[in-house]
């Protein structure tokens, strides 16, 4: 490795671990983290660190550090909170690793090797992850995902179908909170809206009402979104996403969501008019 390119590498850990708070050290033969029992090879962190399509690191590096050191740290602690479940018996690891949602042009997208569930019209990818939450805590932690170096790093594998079954479970739990008649979608458990938006199931149940079989959702914030768009302002979901921090951050703008799709309502023109049509305009806190 060229000494520039391995003191960059080294210049990044350190990064990582005083402003996102993971605990590790650089050695010779690589990072050590606390709790893995083998270090990652300087040449894997280089693997872990490069964005999508990049191949050099200085360049990302200078460019892009906003997106480098979170990208960087969710891998290092999701590989730590996997061996720590890991050590706690053989099924811990397995049982904890759910679906993540993420819209696909997320600043934090993992990359295009990470998505294993596909749903149609390109707004939405699917892709393990690892369920860190607190027990002890009402609010569920974000997943972490579990990126092809991060589940190598492990030793572990992610089964697109089980991760499937277990969303779709997910959803049809959710589209029975839609009785509740509200327009909002919250969370399930460790799921948020984004991720929940992939269940096929509560897609079927947001759209069964609708003569077109379409609606229109906002969700600017990954763990809250709503329906009814007709009875919102559609430019609240575009400020709304605008302010909100990127870590929480969901759609940039309104989603057109039928049983098979969620695309962007940027996406056609037209069919958003149709979806986002309104009689007067009513604060989101009203619904």
């Amino acid at each position: 490795m060229r000494p520039d390119v391995l003191a960059a590498l080294r210049r990044l850990a350190l990064a990582v671990s005083l402003l996102h708070d993971v605990d590790l050290a650089c050695r010779d033969d690589g990072v050590h983290l606390a709790g893995v029992p083998a270090p990652v090879p300087w040449p894997s962190l280089l693997a872990a660190a490069l964005p999508a399509g990049s191949d050099r690191l200085l360049d990302a590096e200078a460019l892009e550090p906003a997106v480098l050191r979170p990208r960087l740290a969710r891998q290092l602690r999701a590989v730590q909170a996997g061996a720590a479940l890991r050590a706690q018996g053989p099924d811990r690891l397995a049982a904890a690793l759910v679906p993540l949602g993420l819209p696909a042009d997320a600043v934090d997208h993992p990359g295009p090797g990470w998505a294993s569930l596909r749903v149609p019209g390109g707004a939405l990818d699917l892709g393990p992850a690892l369920d860190v939450s607190d027990p002890a805590r009402a609010e569920a932690a974000p997943p972490l995902p579990l990126t092809p170096w991060a589940l190598r790093t492990l030793d572990a594998t992610a089964d697109p179908v089980l991760l499937r079954v277990r969303l779709e479970a997910a959803g049809r739990t959710a589209a029975g909170r839609l009785s509740r008649g509200d327009g909002v979608l919250r969370p399930l458990g460790a799921l948020d809206v984004v991720t929940l938006l992939g269940a096929r199931s509560l897609r079927a149940a947001l759209v069964a009402g609708d003569p077109v079989g379409m609606v229109a959702v906002a969700v600017p914030a990954r763990r809250r979104g709503w329906t009814g768009l007709r009875h919102v302002d559609p430019a609240f979901a575009v400020a709304a996403a605008a302010a909100t921090a990127a870590p929480e951050r969901g759609f940039r703008g309104p989603v057109l969501v039928t049983a098979d799709e969620v695309a962007l309502a940027r996406t056609s023109e037209r069919l958003a008019a149709a979806a986002l049509r309104s009689a007067p305009p009513l604060s989101p806190g009203a619904t």
